[in-house]
């Protein structure tokens, strides 16, 4: 995984803020189900180890899930603090979809935290996952508790931005994203690319009737 900072070997490492508290535990207890640390062996680089229980590993010799996401948790752990800009890239690869709808918790948290993050993403669960969190800032305490959400889970339309890139012949086109209430992020590119498979099945299927 690639990470950039000076992080101090085990023992002189900074802790996290107290404002990134809710964002880290989002990430190592829901999607980690551990911890990452940084250990120097003798005169070598600092070695990144994953802690889970009774179990260590070296980063590189864990699943891809922690290795994409070991710098985020040690971004988190020892770096960031309120006002800074994080800027991540696709957050959602190799992560399951429910791992995919942890980690948009973690980038809300981050939001609330004071965070400026800045993230591309092709996940329709990502995106879905945020406008979730945006119903929940307009919701009552009740629908906050059936949705296992907390005050720092709450998104409102004035903390994001989203913008859809566009390729076109005539090159990209930036076009913001409406948040609508009620309903949260438009998906409508998500949904027309979902009814063009969906119609592509339905013809493959008629095909395949005819000739079974």
């Amino acid at each position: 995984p690639a990470f950039a900072g000076e992080v101090p070997a085990a023992g002189g490492a900074r802790q996290a803020q107290p404002k990134m508290g809710p964002a880290l535990r989002a990430l190592e207890e829901g999607i980690l189900h551990g911890e990452v640390s940084v250990t120097q062996i003798k005169a070598e680089r600092p070695m990144l180890l994953y802690n889970s229980g009774p179990v260590q590993l070296p980063v590189h010799r864990a699943s891809s899930m922690v290795g994409e996401l070991a710098p985020l948790e040690l971004w988190i752990k020892h770096l960031l603090a309120p006002g800074d800009l994080l800027v991540i890239d696709e957050p959602e690869a190799h992560l399951h979809p429910e791992n995919q709808r942890l980690v948009a918790k973690v980038l809300v948290r981050l939001v609330r935290a004071g965070v400026r993050v800045l993230c591309t993403t092709h996940s329709s669960i990502i995106i879905h996952q945020l406008s979730n969190h945006l119903l929940a800032s307009e919701g009552d305490a009740e629908a906050m508790k059936a949705a296992k959400f907390t005050k720092d889970d709450l998104l409102k339309p004035d903390d994001v931005n989203v913008y859809l890139f566009e390729v076109g012949a005539d090159g990209t086109h930036v076009k913001p994203l409406e948040i609508e209430p009620g309903w949260g992020i438009s998906e409508d590119e998500f949904v027309r690319v979902a009814e063009a498979m969906g119609e592509e099945t339905s013809r493959l299927s008629r095909a395949s009737a005819r000739t079974g």
